[in-house]
């Protein structure tokens, strides 16, 4: 490879949210800081921007200071495969691991564009950087580069990595075949049933790096408010070096959890406690919950006060299905407005009609998780109570066929199968049987939620050694009542925060105090994500 080209997309970063190149961290743009480092490698021949017309203003000035090329396209226009995979990876903190095999490496990754770049330069190979990465380390692109070079018969290869710390090359044959096809590099790096092989982490494509750099569960893409703010709080220790230093200092950097978390990213909201089946892993079968629906009125007040974060990840889920909610769109209308950009809902897909499915299709909501946690009629109803499987499987087409007569590939269909010890003998076949219909299958654990319910799930997976809730920082709940829960095991609402910054349980749990919720001694979920 004489000639490499790195490529850094702006084509999912959409108003109303800045962009790398407007958003500021230090003072100085996000985009600036990506080119400032990146020109540190020796062995990247050209750097260009991809953008719409819209972002030239912001992106000139920038790249006429860092000697960078540009490619605008104008004017914007939806592309649905680039739109999915945004959506995808909104709810994806690793490098990969997200819906339709969507890795770090794809956003913003329009294969045609990316091609015409590489066709501009003459260049062997593109290196895909994410245009938020700020703090991405030259010593880790400079090394995947020379391992390129060490393997001249492979298409492609990649940097098992944190996001934000370093990026994938793909060569020119390969790029044309993704040209060609509107492909991306997730679908080479995740299972699919019918490609059968090595995991790539195990095949040559897979660049080394350092062990620490690998198993951080940290982000280091400044996408957002509150990314920015929990890097500038970590690095406060680097000022005058933060340029120079490299991944692995980064990770020891972000190790401490940082003040900027007070109000978790991930809100389960409650819409309300009525739901059409009786899922053997759901508290609606063994308690009687009832608790009134949430109004449109209080859900406006709550989305005000969530949208000062500008990163929340929405789910609308809890004891009831919030497909059977009166205000659903009127709500989910609502948190979109207030600025809730990532939204999902999870629901049965049960008692629903025409006019809803295509209303449904038609919401500005990411994903739709679909409960179908069986592959049989008479497995399904053992599971969920109610003989509705058919009814799911046309639910889902209706959707499907209306989503696509939109020409969208949103919201993305995400059948769930919570694994339990009457179904298990259908799960991997489920599991298949789903990627090949819709690209997308997850498979849940059940929750006792803290020994209230009986335990449906196959094994106790929680470690010997208990610690500090891992959920408490990351996520909450809110029941329709308005009463704010620590987590989902509260279903009933026994000890409330008193806020949504309520840090109380988060604190108590530091010091090793398990004690101080009622329900926390015996959940046995503390140590999920």
């Amino acid at each position: 490879m004489n000639t490499i080209t790195a490529i850094l997309s702006l084509l999912d970063q959409s108003p109303p949210r800045p962009s790398s190149a407007s958003r500021l961290f230090r003072r100085e743009p996000v985009l600036s800081w990506t080119l400032r480092r990146l020109a540190a490698s020796r062995s990247i021949s050209n750097r260009t921007i991809l953008c719409w017309e819209d972002q030239l203003p912001n992106v000139r000035p920038i790249a006429a200071a860092h000697n960078c090329h540009i490619l605008s396209k104008s004017p914007r226009c939806v592309l649905p495969v680039l739109q999915a995979i945004a959506a995808a990876r909104k709810w994806c903190d690793g490098w990969r691991g997200g819906l339709l095999a969507a890795t770090s490496f794809d956003q913003g990754f329009h294969a045609p564009w990316f091609n015409e770049i590489r066709q501009q330069f003459h260049s062997d190979a593109v290196l895909i950087v994410d245009p938020d990465s700020a703090l991405i380390d030259p010593a880790l692109i400079d090394s995947l580069i020379a391992y390129a070079q060490e393997h001249p018969r492979i298409d492609y290869c990649f940097s098992p990595a944190a996001p934000g710390l370093s990026a994938a090359l793909i060569r020119a044959n390969l790029l044309d075949q993704f040209a060609s096809s509107n492909g991306y590099l997730g679908r080479l790096l995740n299972y699919f049933p019918d490609l059968t092989g090595r995991d790539p982490i195990a095949r040559d494509e897979c660049a080394p790096v350092p062990t620490s750099v690998a198993r951080t569960t940290a982000r280091f893409t400044l996408d957002s408010d509150r990314q920015i703010s929990r890097m500038e709080h970590a690095t406060l220790s680097l000022n005058g070096q933060l340029m120079q230093t490299h991944a692995q200092s980064l990770v020891a950097a972000l190790a401490n959890p940082s003040a900027s978390d007070s109000v978790p990213r991930d809100i389960t909201l409650e819409l309300n406690t009525t739901r059409a089946t009786q899922p053997v892993y759901s508290p609606s079968r063994y308690l009687p919950i009832s608790r009134p629906n949430l109004s449109l009125s209080n859900a406006r007040f709550l989305f005000a006060d969530l949208a000062t974060m500008d990163d929340i990840r929405l789910t609308l889920a809890g004891v009831g299905d919030p497909l059977l909610a009166p205000d659903l769109f009127g709500i989910i209308q609502s948190a979109h407005d207030a600025g809730i950009h990532s939204i999902h809902i999870e629901t049965d897909l049960v008692n629903l009609d025409a006019s809803a499915l295509e209303e449904l299709a038609e919401s500005p909501i990411d994903i739709l998780s679909v409960h179908v946690p069986a592959l049989t009629a008479p497995t399904y109803h053992k599971m969920m109570g109610i003989d509705a499987l058919p009814a799911v499987i046309n639910n889902l087409r209706q959707f499907l066929l209306h989503r696509q007569s939109l020409c969208r590939l949103t919201p993305i269909v995400v059948p769930t199968f919570t694994k339990c010890r009457d179904n298990l003998h259908e799960m991997e076949s489920w599991y298949d049987h789903w990627l090949r219909a819709v690209g997308c299958a997850v498979i849940a654990a059940p929750s006792d939620y803290a020994a209230q319910i009986p335990d449906q799930s196959v094994a106790d997976m929680s470690p010997p050694l208990r610690c500090a809730c891992r959920r408490l920082s990351s996520r909450l709940c809110i029941l329709c009542d308005l009463s704010i829960v620590p987590c989902e095991q509260d279903i009933l609402g026994r000890q409330p925060l008193a806020d949504l910054r309520d840090v109380s349980l988060r604190r108590a749990h530091a010091a090793n105090n398990f004690t101080s919720h009622p329900l926390c001694p015996r959940c046995r979920d503390w140590h999920r994500p």
